[in-house]
């Protein structure tokens, strides 16, 4: 009963999707997780009469139906597309910086391109130029997630060679001038957790692919729902309360785990969508990690996290003056910062993002409610020696000084709230059991990526990594390595066997 062909560590989304893809293929999985529900970041949660998104805010992948995203492909593959309603978004995203301009940007990519060439007519052959190079950038980026554990070379991936190391703000600076085209392509780093200036262009390019962006009716927790419920309808065995401490091995050959209520279970393949350093740290004996594996990690920096306000309205949008469901809101008479020094600071805000489910999607809250979400980038740092009050001060603080600023651009915004539930980097390290809270592990330097994010097997034999660990974290991402890694252990499996 206690002996599986493999065992997923996480019931994150690419150990959903790992285990959903081993089990669809008629293997005896078992599936842990630590927490009372599936989804990790794929989760709701309930205050008062709203239900809140942890962390969807844009779905990249699911596309239309003349032209199908990578993502919506493997959840139809896997039984679970026809069992969700997703929303359409209109735009990418809303881009106000206080009394100087708004501009909404249309998710459609030719839409995208005129709204940009009317701001700068100048630079419109530029502007086309620059997105036909991201365009042929996230080409080659997804195509890694078909060559995992497979050799990857510049004459299979010659533009990630060529460029993919340079920085996303490098690049986009010898094409664009004009300060506002470059900051609605630099915008999306967020999404990454990696700033312009230092994200590798590869990534850059994954994130201006433009081909489509949705919400998910009932949130996210709908999809983890969906997939753990046809997981199990394949036979697949789900664990809560299951926190593994050990990851037991033998003749550098795994052989089960050991959680930390005493139980065993066996299986020579395991699958972590827990953090790939945390795994080998915390998991294993040292004396049974090599010593290389620790060298090749030491370019692994944890990502940044973030400090969240979750705010329930007792208005509908257009009360407020909300029109956009994704909005980057700055205000320049606030002093300008690094955004190094802006992400240690946990005074106040001068930038924050805002999202709005019911803009696409009216029914997402009760009739005449708002849900909305805002994000303050931040790092764990400042937050971890301070005193039980000193925490609470300090939170409740930064909270109050970015309702001063959401003030500025909605004013009324105070007094129409109902619900408020804050996080901090903290909150994210907690659940997420991630170094440092961080919400897309850890920063995909060009180095790390090279060295440990495109091959999701371990020197361990049988122990493979899926989730943030590889590549880069966000949704469409994690959801990508759990089936490209689980077909990857089904065909190494069939090679075994035969």
């Amino acid at each position: 009963m206690n002996t599986y062909d493999a065992i997923v560590i996480g019931a994150g989304n690419g150990g959903l999707v790992g285990a959903l893809t081993l089990a669809k293929a008629g293997k005896k999985v078992l599936l842990l997780e630590k927490h009372n529900i599936p989804g990790g970041a794929a989760t709701t949660f309930v205050r008062g009469r709203f239900e809140f998104d942890v962390a969807l805010h844009t779905l990249w992948g699911i596309g239309t139906d003349d032209n199908k995203g990578a993502l919506r492909e493997i959840f139809e593959k896997l039984d679970v597309y026809d069992k969700l309603e997703f929303v359409e978004q209109k735009e990418i995203f809303t881009l106000n910086v206080k009394d100087r301009f708004k501009a909404d940007f249309p998710y459609e990519k030719s839409a995208y391109l005129d709204t940009l060439c009317a701001i700068s007519p100048d630079e419109a052959d530029n502007i086309r130029a620059y997105q036909d190079l991201l365009d042929r950038m996230a080409e080659e980026f997804y195509r890694l997630y078909d060559h995992l554990g497979e050799d990857i070379n510049e004459e299979n991936f010659p533009l990630m060679f060529e460029m993919g190391a340079r920085s996303g703000e490098e690049v986009l600076h010898s094409y664009i001038k004009h300060p506002v085209i470059r900051a609605a392509y630099s915008i999306l780093d967020g999404y990454t957790g990696i700033h312009v200036s230092k994200i590798p262009f590869l990534l850059l390019g994954c994130l201006y692919e433009l081909g489509g962006g949705h919400h998910v009716k009932g949130g996210a927790q709908a999809m983890s729902n969906a997939i753990i419920e046809e997981f199990e309808a394949c036979g697949g065995r789900v664990i809560y309360h299951a926190e593994v401490d050990k990851i037991n091995i033998d003749n550098n050959q795994v052989t089960g785990v050991h959680l930390k209520d005493g139980r065993e279970f066996q299986a020579n393949r395991i699958l972590s969508n827990a953090n790939k350093v945390r795994t080998y740290v915390d998991f294993i004996d040292e004396k049974q990690v090599p010593e290389s594996l620790f060298m090749n990690l030491k370019p692994s920096k944890p990502g940044s996290s973030i400090f969240a306000l979750y705010i329930g309205l007792n208005c509908s949008p257009d009360k407020i003056g909300l029109e956009n469901g994704i909005n980057y809101l700055m205000d320049p008479s606030i002093k300008s910062i690094t955004a190094d020094a802006r992400n240690n600071n946990i005074d106040w805000a001068n930038s924050v993002y805002m999202s709005c489910y019911n803009i696409d999607d009216p029914d997402y809250s009760e009739p005449n409610t708002s849900a909305i979400t805002v994000l303050v980038g931040n790092n764990v740092e400042p937050w971890m020696n301070l005193s039980q009050q000193e925490y609470h001060d300090r939170k409740f603080k930064l909270a109050d000084n970015v309702l001063d600023l959401l003030e500025k651009f909605h004013p009324g915004i105070r007094d129409h709230i109902e619900e408020l539930e804050l996080s901090t980097p903290l909150t994210h390290m907690r659940y997420l059991g991630s170094p440092g809270g961080a919400i897309y592990s850890h920063s995909a330097n060009f180095k790390d990526l090279i060295t440990n994010k495109l091959d999701p097997r371990s020197p361990i034999e049988g122990l493979y990594f899926c989730g943030a660990s590889i590549i880069v974290g966000g949704f469409n991402g994690t959801y990508m390595t759990g089936h490209s890694v689980g077909s990857l252990m089904l065909k190494e499996m069939t090679e075994e066997a035969a």
